[in-house]
């Protein structure tokens, strides 16, 4: 049988496996539909100015989210979430 702590400690690991699911899977669509919108644009015009071309705000929006989901995912870590969630359970059951 798990204890609390175990479980604890699944719960967390499956939720950053989850948070980390969802953040490839947008970064791969955003990476597509950006891939696809530009290959049309270059197969509408034929010719590729890379210095007149302007980014639409949707993917700028759409970059900061990613990015800001990055920053929280990767350079925030969970590992203090997990100690304070044993450190109130350990208070909370031991008194």
């Amino acid at each position: 049988m798990k204890t609390n702590n175990e479980k604890i400690n699944y719960e967390i690991a499956k939720n950053r496996v989850v948070r980390l699911k969802k953040f490839y899977s947008n970064l791969i669509v955003f990476m597509v539909v950006l891939l696809l919108f530009y290959c049309i644009k270059f197969l509408k015009y034929e010719l590729v100015d890379w210095s007149q071309i302007r980014v639409n705000l949707i993917f700028v929006i759409w970059g900061l989210i990613l990015l800001i989901q990055a920053v929280k995912l990767f350079l925030f870590n969970s590992n203090w979430e997990g100690k304070k969630m044993n450190e109130l359970t350990n208070k909370y059951n031991n008194p």
